[in-house]
């Protein structure tokens, strides 16, 4: 069986680090002629973009590309005409779209420090509940509280 030139040509034009980033997800086959108006960088940025919210839609990609500054284009005299923006919201679009990718960053980073301080917190927390003497007077003395630290400590998923 042979692949329509479509798919086969699906990736021309995709960086190979989108192209990993992305391999593995459901995503939309529109998303790949909106990346392909992307210089690489960019295309990295948007594909990180894609898999950190979980929307591989169309219409998502459609609003990244024109959260885009020209400078990230391949081509930014083709590309860049959105319908039914005015240029004034295209370079509005284009700086909220910058800050909300540095927030982004830096909650994704304080995030992995987060996690790492809770699991160090939940393995303190399991070793001193683990001593038979705290565990025996919070028993005795704060049972309700007790109940809780050792439902964290033995909690499989920070989640819970």
């Amino acid at each position: 069986m042979s692949l329509s030139s479509g798919k086969r040509d699906l990736l021309n034009g995709i960086c190979k680090e989108a192209i990993e980033i992305l391999k593995n997800k459901r995503v939309s086959l529109g998303v790949f002629s909106f990346l392909r108006k992307l210089k690489p960088m960019r295309q990295i940025e948007v594909a990180d973009l894609l898999v950190s919210t979980g929307n591989f839609s169309v219409p998502y990609a459609k609003a990244l590309l024109a959260g885009t500054r020209s400078d990230m284009l391949v081509d930014p005299d083709k590309h860049k005409v959105v319908e039914g923006l005015t240029p004034e919201q295209v370079a509005k679009m284009e700086k909220e779209m910058e800050v909300l990718q540095r927030d982004l960053g830096i909650i994704e980073e304080s995030h992995g420090n987060q996690v790492l301080n809770l699991v160090l917190a939940r393995g303190y927390l399991a070793k001193l509940l683990g001593n038979a003497r705290v565990a025996r007077y919070l028993g005795q003395h704060h049972a309700d509280i007790f109940r809780e630290l050792q439902s964290i400590s033995e909690s499989s998923s920070l989640e819970n």
